[in-house]
């Protein structure tokens, strides 16, 4: 993986293996295939837009979004198709236990309603409006195309998988810019040195060799990262935010 980031540099660094007690130039190796999604689990799409939350396919897996932030996740159990509703792994095992008996359709709007009276500027602190916050600038621009300079944009996977709400990563987001030529925006928040290397890797997946642009608001263009995406073979343009976005 290293060796497949790197060599997107104009002056790439080299990646070595460690094979015993030798040293080996890494090989790069082909981007991961994702899963498909589940057959059983797409009668599911309908269930979360009607309650109000974005139906989001990434890795094989199935979630409902608000803003970014997942509040329900599509799975097999004893072979049929379940949808268990909360924000996160263990919210979902507490509403399992102490709303057992609610329809599913109710559980979900009432969490997506609660999700969304957080979820807005000027909120107070909750860990609602702190968790994927890179995320919920994307769905800002999707639903805005024109915060980044495109006509439309659409989510598309991470090339990080994650399984925890408090890890961020970049989210990558395709569409068309104002020229009509191909771009690939990659969201991020905070400080991630990883987040030129991991866009690479979305470019990649992308497979249109879009315009490549990241995107952080104004706090976190932190002087690493220009001089770190002018370095790629392929340049990125940073594009900047103001703060006050959500």
């Amino acid at each position: 993986m290293l060796a497949r980031r790197a060599a997107a540099f104009a002056a790439p660094p080299m990646v070595w293996l460690v094979d015993g007690t030798a040293l080996v130039a890494a090989e790069p190796v082909d981007l991961p295939v994702d899963p498909p999604l589940d057959d059983r689990l797409t009668a599911l799409v309908d269930v979360i837009r009607s309650a109000g939350a974005d139906p989001v396919e990434e890795h094989g897996v199935l979630r409902g979004e608000v803003l970014g932030l997942e509040v329900a996740r599509a799975v097999v159990v004893d072979g049929d198709p379940v949808l268990e509703v909360g924000v996160g792994k263990h919210d979902r095992e507490a509403q399992g236990m102490v709303h057992g008996d609610e329809p599913t359709a109710d559980a979900l709007a009432r969490v997506v309603a609660m999700v969304e009276g957080h979820r807005r500027a000027g909120a107070p602190h909750h860990p609602y409006n702190r968790l994927a916050s890179e995320r919920w600038l994307r769905a800002r621009a999707v639903a805005d195309p024109a915060m980044v300079g495109a006509t439309e944009l659409a989510s598309v996977p991470s090339p990080v998988e994650v399984d925890d709400l408090r890890q961020p990563a970049p989210a990558p987001a395709a569409g068309v810019d104002l020229e009509g030529r191909p771009l690939l925006a990659v969201f991020s928040t905070g400080i991630d040195v990883d987040l030129v290397p991991v866009a690479v890797d979305a470019r990649l997946a992308d497979g249109r060799n879009p315009r490549l642009v990241i995107v952080v608001p104004e706090r976190d263009d932190h002087p690493y990262l220009r001089p770190l995406a002018d370095a790629l073979r392929e340049p990125a343009e940073v594009l900047t935010v103001p703060d006050d976005w959500r």
